[in-house]
């Protein structure tokens, strides 16, 4: 009887703790895709489709990024460091390569 007045305060733990809002960061690393424009005026940011559905959000240095604003629809190669979120996954770029 005693062991099922604990199970409510481990459930509420694990519930916490897959719930939180922290980034789990990988190294640098290189991804290929497309880069596309996403939201919707005038609230729009660039991405790198590198799959159907795999999307990552392009963030950093801004002479970089504005130089990729001109690379629209190409294929291109970013080096980076990725951030995978619960809200959404993107890239903070420290270089590209025009394939």
């Amino acid at each position: 009887m005693k062991k099922l007045r604990f199970f409510p305060l481990i459930l509420i733990f694990f519930i916490i703790q897959c719930s939180s809002n922290k980034s789990i960061s990988t190294g640098e690393t290189t991804i290929s895709g497309q880069i596309i424009v996403i939201g919707n005026e005038p609230f729009t940011k660039l991405a790198v489709q590198v799959a159907d559905t795999i999307v990552y959000e392009i963030k950093g240095d801004t002479t970089l990024y504005r130089q990729l604003w001109n690379l629209q629809n190409r294929n291109i190669t970013l080096t980076g460091k990725l951030n995978k979120t619960p809200i959404g996954n993107n890239i903070v770029i420290s270089s590209y390569k025009e394939q």
